[in-house]
C-alpha cells in the first residue's frame, strides 16, 4: 500500500512538471534531478519583485501595551524631519503625545540637537507641565538608542 502511494505521488509530480514545462516553457526549466527553476520568470514578475519575501526578516511578536489609567502617565514621541528650515533654524518637529487623551505637544527642534539639548527641552516643555511619565513609547530613533 505504501509503495502505491509513493508511486502515485511521483506520477503526480511528473504530471505537474510537464504542465509547467508547457505553460512556462521559456521562463522555467526542470533539471535532470527534478528541480524546477523559475529564475527568469521571477525576474520579470512584478509582484515577485515587490514582495521578495525570502529576503525579508521574519516579523517579531507584538508587545501589547498596558491599559492606561491616568493622563500623561504614558507618552509616545517621534520626530518629523526633513522640513524646510524656519527663520530660527528649526528643521524638524518633535511630537510628544499622551497615549490616553491623545493630547499632543509639537516642539520645533533642529536635527543637529544633541541628546542633552533634547532632554533640557523635554524637561522645560513637558515635565514642567505634566510631570515625569511612567512609560515612553518611541520608535528606535538613533537619538534615543545611541
Amino acid at each position: 500500500m505504501r509503495g502505491l502511494n509513493l508511486l502515485k505521488i511521483q506520477m503526480q509530480i511528473e504530471i505537474i512538471k510537464e504542465k509547467v514545462k508547457r505553460r512556462l516553457a521559456p521562463e522555467s526549466q526542470v533539471s535532470d534531478d527534478g528541480t524546477l527553476y523559475l529564475k527568469d520568470f521571477v525576474a520579470r514578475c512584478l509582484n515577485c519583485q515587490k514582495i521578495k519575501a525570502e529576503h525579508q526578516r521574519p516579523g517579531e511578536w507584538l508587545q501589547p501595551l498596558e491599559i492606561l489609567k491616568w493622563k500623561w502617565e504614558h507618552i509616545t514621541m517621534d520626530f518629523v524631519i526633513g522640513l524646510l528650515r524656519t527663520q530660527q533654524g528649526h528643521d524638524s518637529i518633535w511630537v510628544i503625545a499622551d497615549r490616553l487623551t491623545k493630547s499632543t505637544h509639537f516642539i520645533p527642534v533642529r536635527t543637529t540637537y544633541t541628546l542633552d539639548k533634547l532632554a533640557a527641552i523635554y524637561i522645560e516643555d513637558i515635565v514642567r507641565l505634566h510631570g515625569i511619565p511612567v512609560g515612553i513609547v518611541s520608535d528606535r530613533d538613533p537619538r534615543f538608542t545611541s
